[in-house]
């Protein structure tokens, strides 16, 4: 799935990515997150990602482990 096709808006996914970023608590949460914002930064709204993906993120941004 796209990003546009989750949020409403690319501003509502870099809010969620700047979330993640301040709660990634290990290396691999940090680097899970740069390589989403990277591809983010590369395609925008058109960046495919997996639910399973948009879980992760999700749970990192929301502080769980």
């Amino acid at each position: 799935m796209k990003i546009c096709d989750t949020y409403s808006d690319d501003e509502e996914f870099e809010g969620l990515l700047v979330d993640a970023d301040s709660n990634a608590s290990t290396e691999w949460k940090r680097q899970f997150v740069d390589d989403i914002r990277e591809r983010f930064e590369k395609y925008g709204g058109d960046t495919f990602v997996s639910e399973k993906q948009i879980a992760t993120l999700e749970k990192i941004a929301g502080g769980e482990s």
